[in-house]
């Protein structure tokens, strides 16, 4: 234990944030090699070239065919991640007593982000989309300025209104 810590934290709960650490560790080395095969399938085997070319048949090459592969991409790495999520949450986190989370809350809270990622993402992308089409060479400086603009004003928005959607803190309560 480090000498700094002695005093102030039991070797055993040192051991124990310690076994939690390895196991985190070990779920996200295992979550990372699983988000790596499904980058390989998209990228390399033909994957979004799929996806891409059934939305372009089904919506042309529109905004809206702009907007549906980026949301199913979203969908895939969320189908992907999502064992993992409930493997932290409910064995992970639970043997090590730090879960407070109802398998309820854990849903509620997967809805609340797909719908948030639905209405935040969408007009980004058509935004993005947008720029690419009407600022020719310069179509760069246009995406930039979006994500610039986007940044600024989630720096407003999610500690106002989506944290509190998700935690609930003495912040959140004096503000209500």
């Amino acid at each position: 234990m480090p000498p700094a810590f002695r005093d102030a934290v039991s070797v055993q709960d040192h051991q124990k944030a310690a076994a939690y650490a390895v196991a985190k560790l070990r779920l996200g080395m295992t979550r990372a090699a699983a988000s790596a095969i499904v980058i390989f399938l998209l990228l390399v085997a033909g994957g979004f070239a799929l996806i891409h070319s059934i939305v372009g048949m089904t919506f042309g090459n529109g905004y809206v065919g702009s907007v549906i592969p980026v949301e199913i991409l979203v969908l895939i790495s969320t189908l992907v991640s999502l064992p993992f999520d409930y493997v932290r949450t409910f064995s992970t986190e639970a043997k090590f007593g730090l879960n407070r989370t109802t398998h309820k809350l854990f849903l509620m809270d997967l809805g609340k982000s797909a719908a948030l990622t639905i209405v935040i993402l969408a007009p980004l992308i058509l935004a993005v989309d947008y720029a690419m089409r009407q600022f020719g060479s310069w179509w760069w400086l246009g995406v930039w300025g979006i994500f610039v603009a986007f940044n600024l004003l989630a720096l407003l928005i999610v500690p106002t209104f989506i944290m509190p959607l998700f935690n609930k803190s003495s912040y959140s309560k004096t503000r209500a």
